[in-house]
């Protein structure tokens, strides 16, 4: 298995395990107070993902999905869970990586509109007072 083959691998595997860690990690959570169920948060995102990567590996290379059971060093069940590992892993941090891009993308924008398009002067934010029907009419 070529270096490119094992990395495609690994990264088609991780997007699968990602999609299947996004639907399960709602449905695993606890309940709140209301009885609603919180999503799965933190390590257990990825202990979830890790774990969903292995077994599907393992799954996978044992049904004969032959890209995952060329690591030679292991039955094919082991080099499929491996590779899973490898792709459960990738899958929660590359979720964490985007989110905390889009994260400091927010931040960023929001420092520059408050340096470069302040409010004016004449309208501060914190007295806005909702305009009522009539006014609205009279235009």
């Amino acid at each position: 298995m070529g270096m490119l083959q094992l990395i495609a691998t690994v990264a088609a595997l991780a997007g699968l395990v990602l999609a299947l860690t996004q639907l399960l990690k709602v449905h695993l959570g606890r309940k709140n107070a209301k009885g609603e169920r919180e999503s799965l948060k933190g390590r257990r995102v990825v202990v979830l993902s890790v774990l969903i990567g292995a077994g599907l590996g393992a799954l996978l290379a044992a049904g004969g999905l032959a890209d995952l059971a060329d690591l030679v060093a292991f039955p094919p069940a082991g080099s499929g869970a491996v590779l899973g590992l490898l792709a459960g892993l990738v899958a929660s941090g590359g979720k964490d990586a985007i989110t905390g891009i889009q994260i400091n993308g927010a931040k960023a924008q929001a420092k520059a509109r408050a340096k470069y398009a302040p409010t004016p002067p004449g309208l501060p934010d914190d007295e806005w007072v909702d305009a009522t029907l009539d006014e609205l009419a009279r235009g």
